[in-house]
């Protein structure tokens, strides 16, 4: 009974669903590394990154993924269950919106690599 409750609530407000299961899931991963990862204790954790995760979970993952996934792709660019469209889907995400995501920290790394190399060579 509660599953079906909070299945309805879920249909009935996706984009509020969305925005609040990230934000959620981001600041506890977050709180997770802090605690278990560099063993930081639970009274000591840096609530400001936990919070800074957890905005990003909110306005990149539940907002503006939602709108690429459920309306962009969905919507307007591949709309349909056929075995074209989830493929396009699938290829448009790894090769288009995925690259440019992480282009930023890919390039950083390379950066980082080449810095780290010069100085050692």
């Amino acid at each position: 009974m509660a599953l079906a409750a909070a299945n309805l609530v879920m249909v009935r407000h996706p984009l509020g669903t969305a925005m609040g299961v990230t934000s959620g899931k981001a600041c506890l991963a977050d709180v997770m590394t802090q605690t278990l990862i560099e063993g930081t204790p639970l009274d000591e954790i840096n609530g400001r990154r936990a919070l800074l995760f957890a905005s990003f979970g909110l306005c990149y993952q539940g907002c503006f993924q939602y709108w690429m996934y459920n309306k962009l792709y969905e919507g307007i660019l591949f709309p349909g269950n056929s075995a074209r469209a989830i493929a396009s889907k699938v290829l448009a995400s790894n090769f288009i919106s995925d690259p440019v995501f992480f282009a930023g920290s890919a390039a950083n790394s390379g950066w980082l690599a080449i810095s780290t190399f010069r100085s050692r060579y």
